[in-house]
């Protein structure tokens, strides 16, 4: 698993059985804040571009770093 940090650009992690983004290839998020309730399980408050309402809790394994 790639390691995060506050300010990282991510996409959705098209592979992922959860991915909530499937309609939407071309989402992009920006990490804001991130906690681990379990060690198995970090999240990440993400603020999506295609998502209204603000940042959202998303699981580290739902998302991937943009590449340059």
């Amino acid at each position: 698993m790639p390691v995060y940090q506050l300010g990282d650009l991510v996409v959705p992690n098209m592979g992922h059985p959860y991915n909530v983004h499937e309609d939407n290839p071309e989402a992009i998020g920006l990490i804001l804040q991130m906690r681990a309730m379990t060690p198995q399980k970090p999240e990440a408050k993400i603020l999506w571009n295609d998502v209204p309402g603000g940042a959202h809790w998303t699981f580290l394994s739902e998302v991937q770093p943009v590449k340059p």
